[in-house]
């Protein structure tokens, strides 16, 4: 997955992968030195198709975005 943000301020993020049940199959720290951001997120093998949850987390942050694995 491409992860692309605008204006994001500088600091640690947490992205988290969340699947439709709500459990969490993965998990990344982000150090951001502030402005527009595009990291690729890899995810876990085990990763089946469904709908899961992208999460952008730190300060005052908090992002979901929904996508699906086919």
């Amino acid at each position: 997955i491409s992860l692309q943000a605008t204006l994001l301020p500088k600091g640690q993020y947490t992205v988290r992968i969340i699947n439709a049940a709500g459990q969490q199959v993965m998990s990344k720290q982000l150090l951001h030195t502030g402005g527009a951001v595009t990291t690729v997120v890899e995810l876990p093998a085990a990763v089946k198709t469904g709908m899961y949850s992208l999460q952008l987390i730190g300060g005052e942050v908090n992002l979901t975005k929904t996508f699906i694995v086919r």
